[in-house]
């Protein structure tokens, strides 16, 4: 289960690589980007519907997303420990992405960088070990958990 609070919106993620290459371009000639804006996106827009189908497709076990509120997603965020800087940072962009803040795409990545921006499923493939549960790590690894004498 993949309860996240984005509703059925659509939205275009960008990797964090794609954005720190567009950072080391915009930082090596300055001047030329001097009081520029950048909306960055990632190559395509996809619902978490389709980032659940991507992530089965890699993991090879059923990635169902459930939608949740923000309001409820956020109490059980609290319930985890998670602090309330971070709930509210996350149920802000929550609300950004239901309300089309982050929808659509552009290909200011691969002008700024001379490269695309990586696909979700790319993303997913090359970062796979997170996304894999810790009876996932126990299973391929018999020794974690071991304690040794």
């Amino acid at each position: 289960m993949f309860p996240l609070p984005f509703g059925d919106a659509r939205y275009a993620p960008i990797a964090a690589e794609d954005q720190g290459r567009v950072i080391a371009a915009i930082l090596n000639d300055s001047a030329e980007h001097a009081g520029k804006i950048y909306p960055l996106y990632g190559p395509k827009e996809l619902t978490q519907y389709q980032v659940a189908d991507i992530l089965t497709q890699v993991l090879g076990r059923k990635i169902t997303y459930v939608p949740v509120e923000i309001e409820a997603f956020s109490e059980i965020w609290k319930e985890m420990g998670y602090t309330p800087y971070i709930r509210q940072h996350i149920s802000a962009v929550a609300q950004d992405c239901r309300d089309g803040v982050f929808s659509g795409t552009n290909d200011l990545v691969e002008k700024l960088t001379g490269q695309k921006p990586m696909q979700m499923l790319d993303y997913i493939v090359k970062n796979k070990a997170l996304f894999v549960t810790q009876q996932e790590k126990h299973q391929t690894n018999p020794n974690i958990g071991v304690q040794c004498a």
